[in-house]
């Protein structure tokens, strides 16, 4: 049996890069043409539907949940077969249930909601739909590890979508509904093309087995359900408050620096989970509790070589990249993005410390942190944010996520005890002050006038001096370069 260790880690980052960094290269390219079509406001009412979007779908995601952490239980047993079967009777229930209970819930409330709005939601629901199907598609090939295969879906329906429809944007005399429609056709088409390569995989037989299993799958799933609504709460349910004391405009505007961390640092923070989850249980099933742990280890070091420069970069470079990817109007906007980068950063470590709960089976207490934090965030943001507006968002929302990491550090060592890479922390910082200084001076003493130009010069400044102090204090070894060299020549020699 192979050990699965640094090399497996870093060469399945490596493979799910492209699944996250091209879709959020399309997404920084498109950002500058969708800011120019749509006004704050009508930014704000897209950004509404995607987060009920997002809120219905952290819940129906429970099926893909199941199949990342179970497939590996199952997977060449006689019970193979029931599994197969659970899923995909939950998966059709879930749609169902799901679909039928927001379109009634539209009908009730149409009006009483403004008409592009009622437009919107209701594409946003079919939207829910297919993104369940997809979500689910996709984590059998996580689970399976057929990388290629994912980022390939991946990049066709992000890519596409935005694509589609800015191309629906231009030709219809819609806005919001176009941009939305895009996404829904592309998500369909990819997601029938995934059922399509699923099929073996695919079976309605109910017994007493499968049963059983749906049983399993959901008492294991539905601690992280609740957690998942917490997210939002923690992560989105601002934007609703936001439109009700501030209005759209508000909700645009805070939507937007939001949107560029989404390209930026939670991109690499759901790249290394996407990679880091499924293999952390495949270590745990198959080669014990201490190779568990020291995998957790590695992986959160990792996370903080990868994940803290970007914070810290991208709140020095707030400025001049808003402006480069928005119209004057969004200027305001560049105070969110600190705030939101550095919550994220502590989410991912907040992750870290979650892994003991999901490999133990009891993950209650993630849930309830994760709700008792995005009530904390609730709280706050109706304390403050009818007075202070979308900058009171972002503070409060950073806020939370730290109470969140504290929980996390204060429950999970209860449960599953590992050793936190604290010298990698501090590397990682002296580090992060050597390329802001760099990058600070060369922002405040630059001739050069083109935006894309200075932005560029700037990222490759400070990632070179980075990497540079990080060699420097020795906490980059020569065997992790010779291992990162000989998978990508791996990977090119095999394109």
């Amino acid at each position: 049996m192979q050990t699965i260790g640094k090399r497996t880690l870093l060469a399945d980052i490596i493979e799910y890069a492209p699944a996250h960094v091209l879709p959020a290269i399309l997404a920084i390219v498109f950002l500058p043409v969708i800011t120019r079509f749509l006004s704050p406001d009508e930014f704000g009412y897209y950004s509404l539907v995607i987060t009920l979007v997002t809120l219905v779908n952290s819940v129906t995601s429970w099926v893909g949940i199941s199949v990342i952490r179970f497939y590996y239980s199952f997977n060449g047993t006689e019970q193979n077969a029931n599994f197969r079967n659970a899923v995909f009777i939950s998966l059709l229930l879930t749609t169902l249930v799901t679909g039928l209970f927001l379109y009634t819930l539209l009908v009730l409330l149409k009006h009483s909601v403004q008409a592009v709005l009622v437009r919107s939601f209701a594409i946003g629901i079919m939207l829910i739909v297919v993104n369940t199907l997809y979500d689910t598609f996709q984590s059998f090939l996580r689970a399976k590890r057929l990388t290629r295969l994912y980022s390939l879906f991946s990049v066709i329906k992000v890519g596409g979508g935005w694509l589609l429809g800015i191309v629906l944007m231009t030709i219809l005399a819609l806005r919001v509904e176009a941009l939305l429609l895009g996404a829904l056709l592309v998500t369909s088409l990819v997601s029938f093309s995934l059922l399509l390569f699923q099929n073996k995989e695919i079976g309605f037989s109910i017994t007493r087995s499968s049963l059983e299993i749906i049983r399993e799958m959901f008492k294991y799933s539905y601690p992280l359900i609740i957690g998942n609504l917490s997210a939002w709460l923690l992560s989105s349910s601002d934007r609703y408050i936001l439109q009700v004391y501030r209005g759209a405009y508000e909700v645009g505007l805070y939507s937007v620096s939001y949107r560029v961390s989404e390209s930026t640092i939670l991109l690499l923070n759901s790249l290394f989970a996407f990679a880091f989850n499924p293999l952390v249980i495949m270590v745990w099933e198959k080669q014990g509790e201490a190779s568990a742990k020291y995998f957790l280890e590695t992986g959160t070091r990792y996370y903080i070589l990868l994940c803290l420069p970007a914070v810290v970069g991208l709140s020095i470079i707030q400025r001049p990249l808003l402006a480069f990817l928005a119209p004057q109007e969004y200027g305001e906007a560049a105070f969110v993005l600190p705030w939101v980068t550095f919550g994220v950063f502590l989410l991912g470590l907040f992750q870290r410390f979650g892994v003991g709960f999901s490999l133990y089976k009891y993950t209650a207490p993630s849930g309830l942190g994760l709700l008792v934090a995005g009530i904390l965030n609730v709280c706050m943001n109706l304390v403050f944010v009818p007075r202070f507006g979308f900058k009171a968002a972002a503070v409060t929302t950073t806020l939370s996520y730290l109470f969140l990491l504290g929980w996390g550090v204060v429950f999970s060592r209860r449960l599953f005890v590992w050793r936190f890479p604290w010298d990698s922390l501090s590397k990682a910082l002296l580090a992060c002050l050597g390329m802001g200084g760099v990058v600070y001076l060369f922002l405040n003493f630059t001739q050069i006038t083109s935006p894309i130009l200075v932005l560029l010069v700037a990222v490759l400044s400070g990632a070179i001096t980075y990497s540079f102090l990080l060699l420097l204090l020795n906490e980059i070894k020569p065997e992790e370069f010779k291992i990162l060299l000989n998978i990508l020549e791996q990977k090119f020699t095999h394109l």
